[in-house]
């Protein structure tokens, strides 16, 4: 049994919060059960504009699951241009930089307008870029009971929210089951047959012709798609599966 606090997969380093640490293991008083395999807990909603350090307001894609009084965790997912020429990769360091940027907020209340908005009882300590970042609804309980066969997961990342995990319990969990976020982060390449229009590594390196395999995903927002080809890496998205350099962290992610 795992006593406190369960965040999974991408809260990690120390923590930034938009309030004093007032949240601790949050407010609990309600006991969870897992009914079923792949359930998720979490609700997701897009930023759709920059947001800047000392707002109050988050302008949302939607505010479908969420309210007043509720935790949430806004995590920039991507956000770094691809520094890559010709077959030398650049090393990715994310330190300093916005992408991984997150804190815990709590909701006011929720605006239902021309633009949904999600307004918090604190400024926010962080800025954060539109379009690239996400507001995910954390619950918080007092126990939580994963019986056997049964699993807590992440939503699947689509490009625009997903592949986080989260929740508080100040209580205990008991896991007999899984709590899990595997394969639910950034895409990998789609598989086309027959494409036999480019032959080569050197042809191959990067192409938005049609040739070549898909490059996985990353922290590169731009560079992932029908346009996307190639073994050479995108960011730590990685080149398709060909050639030197591919696979794996690329066309391997998924």
């Amino acid at each position: 049994m795992l006593k406190a606090l369960v965040v999974g997969v991408v809260l990690v380093g120390t923590a930034v919060l938009a309030t004093p640490d007032l949240f601790f293991l949050g407010f609990g008083g309600i006991h969870h059960t897992a009914r079923g395999p792949d359930s998720v807990i979490n609700d997701y909603a897009q930023v759709t504009r920059a947001v800047a350090t000392g707002v109050s307001r988050i302008p949302v894609g939607s505010v479908r699951g969420f309210g007043g009084g509720d935790l949430v965790l806004v995590i920039q997912m991507q956000g770094v241009d691809s520094s890559l020429q010709g077959t030398n990769p650049a090393s990715i360091d994310l330190s300093g930089g916005p992408v991984g940027n997150w804190e815990l907020a709590r909701v006011d209340r929720v605006h239902y307008g021309q633009e949904a908005e999600l307004m918090l009882r604190a400024p926010l300590l962080h800025a954060y870029a539109g379009t690239v970042t996400q507001v995910v609804r954390v619950p918080e309980y007092e126990d939580v009971l994963i019986p056997k066969g049964t699993s807590l997961v992440a939503r699947g990342w689509d490009g625009s929210t997903g592949g986080v995990l989260a929740f508080l319990a100040r209580g205990t969990v008991t896991n007999n089951g899984l709590i899990d976020a595997s394969g639910k982060g950034f895409r990998g390449g789609v598989f086309v047959p027959g494409r036999d229009d480019a032959t080569g590594c050197t042809d191959l390196e990067r192409s938005s012709m049609g040739a070549g395999p898909w490059q996985g995903e990353g922290v590169d927002p731009l560079r992932y798609g029908d346009l996307e080809f190639g073994w050479i890496p995108s960011a730590n998205g990685g080149g398709g599966g060909v050639c030197r350099q591919s696979g794996g962290g690329g066309g391997g992610h998924g």
